[in-house]
Formats: structure tokens, sequence, C-alpha cells
């Protein structure tokens, strides 16, 4: 039997073990268990979480090694029955799911900004965005916000997120989109020249600079 694709050896498909036999079975009773502990562990530990940003790296470890669990037992019931279990539906799509007709654009506007900033102070920007994450998010201890506010651009979101974006709330207006990026140039930047100045092009001053891009947001 075979309900999906699998990675297996097309000459030794079960490793040399006889389906629906005792060894096979053996195994997947020993799978049953072994997953079924870890998921009784997994729980445990979960439900001593805060939800803090400084518990998300062992999170993300608990999850994966979660996962390796249930892959071994995926495994264990392919060698006894040549089938695939726990496969996920979740982005198969829905055929009958209606699908909203688009707005009416009306009059739409892109609104570009670009501003080039020397961090005179890291310290002090670090500590600012930190005080700043942790109003947004009582919950979080310093810890928490020292793991999720690392770097000075971590420290700008932080700030940013808390100002709030002005569109959302602007009268007789709807966001159509929104892109912000935040980048660590490459090079040092110059003043561009004045408006009036020779030489002067709108479009390089509004171009982003080459650079690494920590991460981005998209409304």
């Amino acid at each position: 039997m075979d309900d999906g694709e699998h990675l297996i050896d097309e000459d030794d498909p079960f490793g040399g073990i006889e389906q629906f036999s005792e060894d096979s079975g053996r195994r997947l009773v020993e799978a049953r268990d072994t997953v079924l502990h870890a998921i009784q562990e997994y729980v445990d530990e979960l439900l001593v979480l805060r939800g803090g940003t400084s518990e998300l790296t062992a999170l993300f470890e608990r999850n994966n090694a979660l996962a390796q669990v249930v892959d071994g037992f995926t495994d264990a019931v392919w060698t006894h029955t040549g089938t695939l279990p726990l496969v996920s539906n979740s982005f198969e799509e829905d055929e009958e799911e209606d699908v909203d007709e688009p707005a009416d654009p009306g009059d739409q506007l892109s609104v570009v900004s670009r501003w080039d900033l020397t961090v005179v102070d890291r310290d002090e920007l670090l500590e600012a965005g930190r005080a700043a994450h942790r109003r947004l998010r009582p919950e979080e201890t310093h810890e928490d916000a020292e793991v999720a506010v690392h770097d000075t651009a971590a420290a700008l979101y932080a700030l940013l997120h808390e100002a709030g974006e002005p569109w959302f709330d602007m009268p007789g207006v709807d966001v159509v989109a929104g892109t912000r990026a935040f980048i660590e140039p490459a090079e040092t930047l110059a003043p561009p020249p004045e408006i009036d100045e020779p030489g002067y092009d709108l479009a390089e001053v509004l171009r982003p600079p080459d650079g690494r891009i920590p991460f981005t947001e998209r409304w």
C-alpha cells in the first residue's frame, strides 16, 4: 500500500522488515510509546512557559525535537503498513471557499519615505528600544526585552511600533499596502545634494542603499 510520497530505498522500501509482521508491529509499539512520552513532556514544558521572548529559542528547539519523534512514528507506521499517517491538509485549497470581489480602488497614492540615521549612542538607543518593547508588552521581563531588542534595527522597530502608523487612523483613506525595510548600509551614507543643486536626482535620493536588511515589515 502507498498513499503518499516517502523518501525510501526503492530496492528495500521497508528496511528488510516484513509488513504486518511481529518485527514491524514491535517497532510500531516502541514508536507509539516514544511519541506519547515525548508529547507528555512537551505539553508539561509548554504549560510552564509565560510567553516571553527569551523563551522562544528553547521553544523552537522543543518543537524540532518533537517533530523528529513524530517523524520516527511515521516511519514506523510506514514500515508496518506502507502508508503515511499525519498528512496535513491545511494547505489544500478549498474549492468551495468564497472569493471576495476586489473593492473599487478609488484614487490611490503611494507614500515613500527614506531616513538616513547615524547612531551616536548605541547603548542609549538600545535602552530606549527595550523600554518601548516592555511598554508594548508589559508581561515581558528585562531579559525578554534584551533578547527582542538585540541590535539597533530592533530598537528602531520597537520605537516605531510604539509610535504607531498614522495611515491606519487617517480619515478618508484606506491603506492599499505598506512596506518598511531596515537596512544596514554597506558604505557610509553622504547627504544628498539639495533640490536646487546640479545633479539632484529624486529617484536616486529615494533609492534604498545597498546593505544588509535585518528584517522588513509589510502591511
